[in-house]
């Protein structure tokens, strides 16, 4: 499976034959994710899971703002070759996301905090066991790397003067 900065080179390796632009979307979430889902569920069991460390921030985006900004570099006339990130524009603290969901499900969940190392272990171990069971493992390494990183944050400027986007859902009020 090629990874981000393969995909890259190879799109940027053919933007001359082929007009590409590169859409770097934050943490996607509406129907059909499962990370975030995931997420929601444990807060419904009133149980917010909290990383032990610094402050962690991170950028957002609901799924029906990345078709619009997917339609829009569709139709763009943006030289081939070009990067979009992607999000709701805001930059929320990772604590702040989970009280944002808990107040929208009207509870108060508690927060268990478990460290960086806990957190680690538990994947490998996830990890380990989805060789024997055939099933894709709960938690993984590589997802465990994103979670653990102080700030997954992104500026959508240049999306929003070049391709003209502008995110219509926010995560403080939802999908309509």
């Amino acid at each position: 499976m090629a990874t981000a900065n393969a995909w890259r080179r190879i799109c940027s390796g053919h933007a001359q034959q082929i007009p590409v632009l590169i859409l770097r979307p934050s943490a996607v979430y509406g129907p059909r994710d499962r990370d975030i889902y995931a997420f929601f569920k444990l807060l419904s069991k009133r149980i917010n899971l909290c990383l032990s460390g610094e402050d962690q921030h991170v950028s957002l985006c609901y799924v029906q703002d990345i078709v619009r900004a997917t339609l829009l570099a569709s139709e763009s006339q943006e030289s081939s070759g070009q990067i979009f990130f992607l999000s709701d524009g805001y930059d929320y603290r990772l604590d702040e996301v989970g009280n944002i969901f808990a107040q929208a499900m009207g509870i108060h969940p508690f927060c268990i905090r478990i460290p960086d190392w806990m957190i680690s272990g538990f994947a490998s171990f996830s990890e380990y066991v989805s060789k024997f069971t055939g099933t894709p493992p709960l938690l993984n390494k590589g997802k465990v790397e994103e979670m653990i990183q102080r700030n997954w944050v992104c500026d959508i400027t240049k999306a929003r003067t070049r391709l003209c986007f502008e995110p219509r859902f926010e995560l403080f009020q939802g999908p309509d």
